[in-house]
């Protein structure tokens, strides 16, 4: 049975927050996915629809 500090893996022990900002990082939903390759800001989504104007309201007489 392998140990998992054996010397084959020397693989620092990782806290969850690191973990949890490793995760964030790698992720494209993320405003940190974006800053952590330099960019300031997220790109625009052209693949979505815009949402539709919303209607005038009906009169009533």
């Amino acid at each position: 049975m392998l140990s998992s500090k054996s010397s084959q893996n020397p693989q620092k022990t990782r806290t969850k927050a690191e973990i949890d900002n490793r995760a964030t990082q790698l992720d494209p939903r993320q405003d940190a996915y974006w800053k952590s390759r330099g960019m300031t800001e997220r790109p625009v989504d052209d693949s979505k629809p815009e949402p539709p104007e919303p209607s005038q309201p009906l009169s009533s007489k």
